[in-house]
């Protein structure tokens, strides 16, 4: 990681404020509704010719698709982008990625938008880390592909099973025990899957090729966002990352890349964070100790095959 000479005390830095809304294109949102008609619109008409496609170019279609469905709920569980939340819930329920329902990932990031100690288990709800009795608590094989999980080429191959894995795992043992909100989330998803599953079957495309060639990719691409978004440190703001980017990553990631901006200011159209950052870059980057990334080639040269800090949760 980059350490950057700006980083004094960011507690002697005045918080700059916000920009306020200008015109209608900030203040309708346009450009969310633009990625809300574009998903949408986008995925049906590649589902619907998915069957004139090799395997492969589905997959470079349909991963970064699902991606950006994926950054659309996370900007509409912020409260984009309308007022009205029941509206922006509509908005985000369409299973597309099929393996959360929308609620249980609205609930839950809300959640870690109010831990005092990101990324630390058991607290937060995201955390990629195990405190040192769960890690015991492995087998040698789950020890050694936590490791290889936290390289990048891990993360985005076995990355996406692992997260499965122990989602599903928790999520079943609640609904096994009758947890009332686990089925109140779980069964509209259930039935918003089957009908998505009815569809695709239809267009020729049968439930496992979509999870592979659709699925995987797109949630690969969403778990290079998450590798380096949180890491323990002494000071929660020193926990969060930055990642600048470039024109497409802002948009596929909906400028969550800029993630310390994202967590000081939650409630920020997604359109308006990067502005903000680069207007106040010095403060942003003094606040989060320099934890910064040029870009995600950048974090490809330095841990595609090397391991970003350890499996193991030490603050």
């Amino acid at each position: 990681m980059n350490t950057n000479n700006n980083t004094n005390n960011a507690h002697e830095l005045m918080a700059p404020p916000i920009p306020p809304v200008q015109g209608l294109w900030q203040h309708w949102q346009l450009p969310t509704w633009l990625i809300v008609v574009f998903v949408y619109s986008s995925y049906y008409l590649l589902m619907s010719n998915a069957n004139q496609l090799t395997w492969w170019q589905l997959a470079l279609l349909a991963g970064p698709l699902l991606c950006l469905h994926g950054s659309l709920q996370h900007e509409i569980l912020h409260g984009h982008p309308t007022p009205w939340p029941w509206f922006n819930d509509l908005l985000g329920w369409a299973p597309l990625s099929l393996w959360i329902p929308y609620s249980r990932y609205r609930d839950s990031h809300r959640l870690h938008h109010q831990v005092d100690t990101l990324a630390e288990p058991g607290i937060d709800p995201e955390s990629y880390y195990h405190l040192p009795q769960q890690w015991l608590s492995k087998t040698r094989l789950g020890r050694c592909l936590w490791h290889i999980n936290f390289t990048l080429a891990g993360r985005l191959i076995i990355g996406p099973w692992l997260v499965l894995w122990a989602f599903i795992s928790t999520e079943g043992a609640q609904l096994l025990k009758g947890d009332i909100y686990s089925w109140q989330s779980w069964l509209p998803h259930f039935a918003l899957s089957a009908g998505l599953l009815i569809w695709l079957q239809e267009q020729g495309i049968a439930w496992w090729y979509y999870v592979l060639v659709c699925v995987w990719p797109g949630l690969s691409l969403t778990l290079m966002r998450s590798y380096l978004e949180h890491r323990p440190e002494s000071d929660n703001h020193r926990r969060t990352a930055l990642v600048e980017g470039n024109w497409f990553t802002n948009t596929l990631y909906m400028a969550v890349n800029i993630h310390q901006v994202h967590h000081e200011h939650a409630s920020l159209a997604w359109f308006m964070v990067k502005p903000y950052y680069l207007a106040n870059k010095d403060y942003v980057l003094a606040k989060n100790g320099g934890y910064y990334y040029r870009g995600y080639g950048q974090i490809m040269q330095q841990f595609l095959v090397k391991q970003k800090d350890s499996p193991i949760y030490k603050p």
